[in-house]
C-alpha cells in the first residue's frame, strides 16, 4: 500500500496542472484500512504521507483493501465506492471532492 501512496504523491508533484488545485493550508485526509492507517497531508508548500496520526484529520476514509488500492489506482473514483457501501467519508464535502479529484487525476493513463 505505501508503494501506492507513494505513487500518488510522486504524480501530484509532477504534474504541474494539479498543483492549482492544491489548498494553500495543510489538510491533513485519514485513510483507514482494516487495522492499518495512513494519513496523506496536502498543500501547495507540502505533500505527503505517513501512518502516524499527530491530530485530528480533516477527513476520514474508512474502506477496504481492496477498494483503497482500487482507489489509489484511479480503478474507481471515491463517490462510486460511497454509492456501493464500500467507504465511509466522514468531514468536509469540500475536501472529499478535492482528494477525489486528485486521485482521479493521478491515475496512469492508457494510450491508445
Amino acid at each position: 500500500m505505501d508503494t501506492l501512496f507513494k505513487r500518488v504523491l510522486v504524480e501530484i508533484n509532477r504534474r504541474n496542472h494539479l498543483q492549482a488545485l492544491l489548498p494553500s493550508h495543510l489538510i491533513s485526509i485519514l485513510f483507514k484500512c482494516e487495522d492499518k492507517t495512513w494519513v496523506m497531508n496536502l498543500s501547495k508548500v507540502q505533500c505527503n504521507y505517513t501512518s502516524y496520526i499527530d491530530k485530528k484529520a480533516d477527513l476520514e476514509i474508512h474502506v477496504s483493501k481492496q477498494a483503497l488500492q482500487a482507489l489509489l489506482n484511479g480503478d474507481i473514483r471515491l463517490y462510486q465506492l460511497v454509492k456501493y457501501g464500500e467507504v465511509q467519508v466522514s468531514g468536509s464535502y469540500r475536501h472529499s471532492l478535492l482528494v477525489e479529484s486528485l486521485l482521479w487525476l493521478c491515475r496512469e493513463y492508457q494510450v491508445a
